[in-house]
């Protein structure tokens, strides 16, 4: 936890001390600092983790675990299910979003997992 922003601590580039990602850049961590610094500033702790909280829950990825799967082609995807339906991703791409209301049946046969789908036009 890095607290508030204090000029005094949080000398040069900071962030580079905590692992926040995967893929963490020094352009990343740039970004980081820069919002700690100004947008950040002044907020409890609690209130910065609820900040973090309702922006990471609007990403297509929030609480998706995805899993690697070959579609009818044997092109690689990855499969994620969340709350709003089931995703599907070429690398780090959404490429489909199927809705829960769209999803009429699943069924898992083999090594084979069908969606079964009402696509209204």
């Amino acid at each position: 936890e890095l607290g508030d922003y204090d000029p005094k601590i949080h000398e040069g580039n900071y962030i580079s001390e905590h692992k926040l990602l995967l893929k963490q850049t020094e352009a990343i961590e740039e970004k980081a600092m820069k919002l700690h610094q100004t947008e950040l500033k002044g907020f409890t702790p609690e209130q910065a983790e609820t900040h973090f909280l309702r922006l990471a829950s609007q990403l297509d990825t929030y609480a998706v675990d995805p899993h690697p799967v070959k579609d009818q082609k044997s092109a690689q995807l990855y499969l994620g299910i969340n709350h709003c339906g089931i995703l599907t991703f070429q690398g780090s791409r959404k490429t489909h979003h199927f809705r829960w209301p769209e999803v009429q049946k699943i069924n898992y046969e083999g090594k084979m997992f069908i969606v079964h789908l009402t696509i209204s036009e």
